[in-house]
């Protein structure tokens, strides 16, 4: 499965292209996937769907931020980008 947390293994392949197996996940940060706990914990031991009920609370942000050059397309600098309680801005 996944888990909406971003891996540190962002880097530029020899011909330009940005990669990032897992960026992350922005929503609330204290959640899963997004969601109140208790509600994936129950859809998850009683094998029942039950509604998805969104986490309140402070967010995270969780992004990849590029510079391209526009005449060969190619990535030129790639930088992850994490806002949250831990990590603030």
């Amino acid at each position: 499965t996944h888990t909406h947390v971003p891996t540190a293994d962002e880097h530029i392949l020899p011909k330009g292209t940005a990669f990032q197996s897992d960026i992350g996940m922005t929503g609330p940060y204290v959640s899963v996937i997004g969601c109140q706990a208790e509600t994936i914990i129950e859809r998850n031991l009683k094998g029942i769907m039950t509604p998805f009920v969104l986490a309140k609370g402070e967010g995270q942000f969780l992004a990849t931020l590029l510079t391209i050059d526009e005449s060969t397309n190619q990535c030129t600098h790639i930088e992850r980008i994490q806002i949250d309680p831990q990590h603030p801005f």
